[in-house]
């Protein structure tokens, strides 16, 4: 007998495929389509008594013929994951990497078995689109979120075990956010004069998903703010393509079609969500540095220098305490060159470096941003971002190169080359003696054929400054020309 199979994620598995929304009285059962790309499955868990086999079979069925196809031999290796505890089992599709099998599109369900239950997902609508660019598709709204601890019956420490994936979960809706509305407030305290002294301004921009959805996915759907903590993480990309991060969540009541209790299966629900807070304060002390300008995916535990007595014995500072590694966490090696690799610890070590640090094979693009997990409020670290470096694996600041005497067709003025982050602003220092500013730059032109400066003297020596929303971003190397 099953513990649970009613795990509130996005694709429903049930024991009985009567439960399907498809298969509930109402008219209104139909109006809400369960999207995903053809080359993928959706991510989904079961939580099962402990003991069984693992998932033995993954059918897709047609949902008007019943055709079935047996698919589990055309998932990726380690898309499928049993994690076995005492009492119980979860069993764990991530739905990270492409199947090989043809789905062709339209309604289709899952069939799974592990030869003792068969579990039924909710109807999958499968369309031809790329899920990471939903632009020109018929997807409006893409959600995907997820957790460093679980959330209700969702088992997020997945990235403990074997196969070190992070658990997401992922909503495609053909639903586009609304017009946005602004928020400013202002706290303060009067004065001698009656007059208010503001302290705090905060200006917040909310934007508004309307739709209609079945109960199943109001259930997911609102576990949202339950994903806002400091260990969580909420993403929303837009028919645009512009992905942002969700500060904050408000969940309206839902109006169901056909009355409370009718016939509908379906409800009208508000979910407003901030992306955007801007904070202003007159105490600079109390700023804390913003990074929504920036992807921060990654963190890490620790920076150590090579060589270093922390380095040597697989530890770090943490204010006046020395704590020990993490096993399996991210840790940043800087070497005495400045480059920055990526390691992973390993505490099942020799008591050496080189057995400690293992080569961390992640896979980035230019942006990606890693940031110190562990530092307290009102310390700084310089950001770590991938700028394509042609070393696999490590991370630099700003790349700084003068190319050439002409760019463009304009004569005699240089131009600068480097590798930014995007939707930066990126300043030009002379830091020949005392620093000071030249130029601010395009940082899609310093990605790309690089941008046009004038005044660029030969025996001078110069830096970039890359800045993000209230933060520092980081440094280049300096050059001299």
């Amino acid at each position: 007998m099953e513990i649970q199979y009613g795990i509130e994620q996005p694709l429903r598995l049930y024991e009985n495929r009567l439960h399907q929304n498809q298969n509930r009285e109402g008219v209104y059962k139909r109006d809400f389509n369960l999207y995903c790309p053809v080359k993928y499955l959706l991510p989904f868990q079961i939580k099962r008594v402990a003991g069984i086999k693992s998932i033995t079979s993954i059918k897709v069925v047609n949902n008007k013929t019943n055709v079935a196809t047996d698919i589990l031999s055309s998932l990726a290796t380690g898309e499928i994951e049993k994690l076995a505890f005492q009492n119980f089992d979860y069993l764990i599709h991530y739905g990270q990497a492409e199947h090989t099998a043809t789905i062709s599109a339209g309604e289709y369900y899952l069939k799974i078995t592990d030869d003792t239950t068969t579990w039924y997902s909710e109807v999958i609508t499968f369309v031809d689109f790329d899920k990471d660019d939903i632009r020109n598709s018929c997807i409006k709204t893409k959600i995907e979120y997820w957790d460093k601890y679980n959330v209700g019956d969702i088992f997020y420490r997945t990235y403990q075990f074997a196969s070190s994936k992070q658990y997401k979960n992922i909503v495609y809706l053909d639903i586009p956010t609304g017009r946005p509305e602004w928020d400013a407030e202002i706290e303060g305290d009067e004065d001698g004069e009656g007059q208010l002294v503001p302290e705090t301004l905060t200006r917040e921009k909310e934007y508004l998903l309307q739709g209609v959805f079945p109960e199943y996915m109001l259930d997911a759907l609102t576990m949202l703010p339950l994903h806002l903590s400091v260990n969580s993480q909420i993403y929303i990309t837009t028919e645009y393509g512009y992905t942002a991060k969700i500060n904050k969540i408000d969940i309206g009541k839902p109006e169901w079609i056909g009355g409370d209790g009718g016939s509908g299966r379906l409800a009208k629900m508000d979910f407003n969500f901030i992306t955007v807070t801007q904070v202003k304060t007159n105490c600079a002390s109390a700023l804390i540095p913003l990074t929504t300008c920036v992807r921060t995916d990654f963190s890490y535990e620790t920076l150590l220098l090579e060589g270093s007595t922390h380095y040597n014995n697989g530890t770090f500072a943490d204010g006046l305490t020395t704590k020990s590694i993490t096993h399996g966490a991210t840790v940043m090696i800087e070497y005495s060159s400045g480059l920055v690799n990526i390691k992973t610890f390993d505490s099942t070590n020799n008591g050496t470096p080189e057995s400690m640090y293992k080569s961390a094979f992640v896979t980035h693009t230019k942006g990606d941003v890693y940031v110190n997990k562990n530092l307290p409020i009102g310390q700084s670290e310089p950001y770590l971002f991938y700028g394509g470096h042609s070393v696999i694996g490590f991370l630099t600041a700003p790349i700084l190169s003068y190319v050439g005497a002409t760019s463009g067709g304009v004569a005699s003025l240089p131009y600068v080359k480097g590798s930014v982050i995007t939707n930066s602003l990126v300043e030009l220092w002379d830091v020949s003696g005392e620093p000071f500013h030249v130029a601010d730059l395009k940082p899609e032109l310093v990605n790309g054929a690089g941008a046009v400066v004038g005044g660029i003297s030969s025996d001078k020596t110069y830096q970039l400054k890359t800045i993000g929303l209230n933060c520092d971003l980081g440094v280049s190397n300096e050059k001299t020309y």
